[in-house]
């Protein structure tokens, strides 16, 4: 049975994270495990990394560490909630990295963060935050995408696990079968066998005249 004693939510005081943060702490209640939320403070990106001309960069504030983690506080509403053992730590630099190698130094048995932040400009540039950690993690991450209305977070109820035989899907059903377990969430277990498309008929007739031809 698989049992979360550190989880890591990283927050972006974003809706996303918000949801995120939900579904971290109804985990951490279920586990008894300890919460660490996280919020890295950016840096500027120079000039040269975007391929820009040459120009002044405005050198930001240092960050208020005591008021940063006021503000998480507030957002994450622990005032309300003492039941989740609850810990707040600042990071600066790439987001990525920065979750990465906090995971790393706990070391936390689950990530949960959401499927998007704030800037979507960083995005663009920077690529996906969650992509990253994804790739890159040691430990299993969930993902938590804004929904279109509000949903209960966990404990989960149906789980979805694809499998492809590889070690790493097998992993995953071993965590999926853990929180079956723990849950009586129902399980479905999905492989898609990949299929070559058939040819057109139209394009077999063509090949077809002209060997004739």
């Amino acid at each position: 049975m698989t049992r979360f004693r550190q989880i890591l939510c990283p927050i972006d005081f974003s809706e996303f994270s918000r949801h995120a943060l939900n579904h971290a702490r109804a985990i951490a209640e279920q586990h008894a495990s300890t919460l660490t939320l996280l919020h890295v403070c950016p840096v500027a990106v120079t000039p040269y990394a975007l391929g820009l001309p040459v120009v002044a960069v405005p050198v930001p504030p240092p960050v208020d560490l005591r008021a940063m983690v006021e503000s998480m506080k507030h957002f994450a509403g622990t005032d309300a909630c003492t039941s989740v053992a609850t810990q707040f730590e600042i990071g600066e630099g790439d987001a990525a990295t920065e979750i990465l190698d906090r995971a790393s130094a706990l070391p936390s048995d689950l990530i949960v963060m959401g499927t998007h932040g704030r800037s979507g400009f960083e995005r663009l540039v920077l690529g996906s935050v969650t992509e990253k950690v994804i790739r890159k993690a040691t430990c299993p991450v969930l993902t938590v995408p804004r929904p279109m209305e509000d949903v209960a977070p966990a404990p989960f109820t149906r789980i979805l696990c694809a499998i492809d035989f590889s070690d790493t899907s097998l992993r995953a059903l071993e965590y999926a079968l853990s929180l079956m377990q723990d849950t009586g969430a129902h399980l479905t277990l999905v492989h898609v066998v990949e299929v070559s498309p058939a040819p057109a008929v139209g394009a077999d007739l063509e090949e077809r005249a002209l060997a004739a031809y």
